[in-house]
């Protein structure tokens, strides 16, 4: 979350906040003039309470579209760092396997076994059946 996210987020629940207090005082005010029937109180009231809910709704609107945007940053994020981490564990399981041939490879060469070959400069599989003698005696 970036730091202009979060100062957003916390203007919008700030104001959610404070609209939420003047509703609570319009709801204690209606109170009041229910007691008392005080219908011309009442009437001004429930437009005022009307006008404060509506308030409340775009607010929630905002906060809403402001973490729905965030939560689709981090989830396109959380995406990309997945496929970095998929693609580098491959690679790296690859880079493991042929370090594993190699040194299985190395290891036919050294006990002389007959079945390894080995490559010529001129990139031609060289056969070392003829030669009995293995790196480790020689």
């Amino acid at each position: 979350m970036t730091a202009a996210q979060d100062r957003e987020i916390t203007e919008i629940i700030y104001s959610q906040i404070n609209a939420l207090e003047a509703l609570s005082n319009v709801i204690e005010e209606e109170y009041a003039a229910l007691q008392t029937r005080d219908t011309d109180a009442l009437l001004r009231i429930a437009a005022t309470k009307e006008r404060q809910l509506e308030e409340l709704r775009r607010l929630e609107s905002e906060r809403r579209s402001a973490t729905a945007a965030l939560t689709a940053a981090q989830s396109l994020r959380l995406g990309e760092l997945a496929a970095r981490c998929r693609s580098g564990n491959a690679a790296n399981g690859a880079l493991a396997e042929a370090q594993r041939q190699n040194v299985t490879r190395l290891l036919r060469l050294l006990r002389g076994d007959t079945g390894t070959a080995a490559y010529g400069g001129d990139g031609r599989q060289k056969d070392h059946a003829s030669s009995r003698m293995t790196l480790a005696t020689a």
